[in-house]
């Protein structure tokens, strides 16, 4: 019935997310282990949800949705190499996107050889759709890379996801100062002041958490107890950023000004436990 069911959804054009009715029913049923639903009704497979993303791109690799989840999956797996060329992949998926949808007679994804971009593909109107409708998907996409990238252990990697973190924590200081780069200075525009404030906040304290990790373990590896004073002068710069944030937004953004602050001052807490 659960076959015969998305084979209907599919078929009938009632899926945004592919054209593959296997593909959508193993994305629904990675979905419905992720939030907890453990009755899954695809019993030959590994009952994980990462087995289930894993089968939904196997069938259509154009299946955007079900590649950002198992990206996700793979850095809750200590995989963030693999995710991150899955990161890759929609980060170019959205530039061609945003490129081709730039041009009014490409509007319908007419690229000029970008196979994702075959106007006969759902997943070009997906991403457009979606891209227009909430424009701070690509941004978490971003996001998440840097978080897998401060993970790995080459310090240029570490860099990298510092100067990501960096550029998104600037989206509170006005559009004329965003050093982001295409497409990203561009969606930018399309942030609404909502959106533009929590990215900046889970930027902000999670460059916060990664500066704390870094100065501790730096700290155990010289065989060190103690921190010097100038490692805590950056984290608690982005405490004090976060805070000015919410007593400015605190009435629109409560939960995620919260969590942030918490998440800030508790890699603050871990540096002075070191001083």
């Amino acid at each position: 019935m659960a076959d015969l069911a998305a084979k209907i959804m599919v078929g009938t054009g009632n899926s945004a997310l592919t054209n593959n009715w296997q593909s959508f029913r193993h994305f629904h049923e990675a979905i419905k282990l992720r939030f907890g639903d453990q009755s899954s009704s695809i019993e030959d497979d590994a009952i994980s949800s990462r087995s289930h993303l894993e089968h939904a791109l196997a069938y259509d690799p154009f299946n955007w949705i079900a590649r950002f989840n198992l990206a996700l999956a793979l850095c809750k797996d200590n995989q963030p190499r693999t995710a991150l060329e899955h990161f890759k992949i929609l980060e170019d998926v959205f530039t061609a996107v945003w490129r081709h949808s730039s041009a009014q007679d490409q509007m319908l994804g007419t690229g000029e050889g970008i196979s994702f971009c075959r106007e006969d593909h759902v997943a070009f109107k997906s991403v457009l759709r979606h891209v227009v409708d909430h424009p701070e998907c690509p941004f978490l996409v971003l996001y998440n890379r840097a978080i897998a990238l401060a993970s790995l252990r080459r310090s240029e990697e570490r860099k990298g996801a510092i100067q990501i973190l960096d550029e998104i924590g600037s989206l509170m200081n006005g559009e004329n100062t965003s050093p982001l780069q295409y497409p990203y200075n561009e969606i930018v525009r399309k942030l609404n002041h909502r959106s533009r404030t929590e990215l900046a906040l889970y930027a902000l304290s999670t460059k916060a958490n990664i500066l704390a990790g870094l100065r501790v373990a730096a700290c155990l590896k010289q065989g060190s107890s103690q921190l010097g004073l100038d490692d805590t002068e950056g984290i608690r710069a982005l405490t004090g950023q976060i805070n000015n944030l919410c007593l400015r937004e605190q009435e629109y953004h409560w939960r995620s000004l919260q969590a942030a602050r918490a998440v800030s001052l508790t890699a603050l807490a871990r540096v002075h436990m070191r001083r």
